[in-house]
């Protein structure tokens, strides 16, 4: 009888360790991945829907690719320290990231005091790459009310968008 007890309670205390395992995995991955988090599902939307622009269209409204709310939008340059965004956007974000090399693209929403979507990369279409560029010229800020319109170039299947 004292093996049977042995196999059973080793056999549960596999099963805890693999739950427990399962919750730290579980855990980490809301925390540090967050892929079901807002700024995370407004990202991929706001890809999806430049990604699906048509080849045809050579000037569109920021507000057309956005299937979300913002307020504002900003691009910063390269190299931009955090707290110089910090310093224009009005309010600390832990959601912001300086780019770390030249050629780099960004374009970040903020809705109610909130970064709700920040996508930085090269403007490749590689994996790894965004896929398109966004030139506000000297602005650094949009304002969604005054409904953004810009011209689309689509180079080597790159789309630019430069602020009219």
């Amino acid at each position: 009888m004292g093996e049977i007890m042995k196999k059973g309670t080793a056999k549960l205390l596999t099963i805890f360790s693999l739950i427990l395992l399962a919750l730290l995995i579980f855990t980490f991955v809301l925390l540090f991945v967050q892929p079901f988090s807002k700024t995370s599902i407004n990202e991929r939307a706001f890809k999806k829907s430049i990604t699906l622009l048509s080849n045809e269209v050579i000037e569109i409204k920021l507000n057309e690719l956005t299937p979300f709310d913002w307020d504002y939008a900003y691009s910063f340059g390269p190299y931009t320290s955090i707290e110089k965004m910090e310093e224009v956007i009005g309010f600390k974000s832990n959601k912001l990231y300086t780019m770390p090399s030249e050629g780099m693209s960004q374009i970040m929403f903020v809705y109610d005091n909130e970064v709700i979507c920040n996508i930085i990369g090269y403007p490749g279409k590689y994996p790894g790459e965004v896929g398109f560029s966004f030139d506000f010229g000297e602005q650094n800020e949009l304002i969604k009310t005054n409904n953004p319109n810009f011209s689309v170039d689509i180079r080597n299947g790159i789309k630019y968008f430069t602020l009219n």
